[in-house]
């Protein structure tokens, strides 16, 4: 009686973990890759959004830097000095 007992006991144990325990786990690794995948696809949007701010900020300083020079070397002061200081 004892030993189908323990028998018993094992086979509910055994049909606790296929039912309760197994699904639980394979749930969890199903949402952790695809939360893993999700975090990606967002790290790499902002990736590019970031990128691209950084890109326009680079253009716009250009963009300055070359109106001053423009000016400066119509300017005729700058000219002056210039010719002051090569001569």
């Amino acid at each position: 009686m004892q030993l189908r007992a323990c028998q018993l006991r094992a086979k509910l144990i055994l049909f606790f973990l296929l039912l309760a325990v197994v699904p639980l786990v394979a749930i969890g690794v199903f949402d952790s890759v695809r939360s893993t995948r999700a975090l990606h696809a967002l790290l790499a949007a902002q990736d590019s959004a970031i990128a691209e701010q950084v890109a326009a900020g680079i253009e716009d300083l250009a963009a300055r830097r070359e109106s001053d020079l423009l000016l400066l070397t119509s300017n005729a002061e700058t000219q002056r000095l210039y010719r002051h200081l090569t001569c």
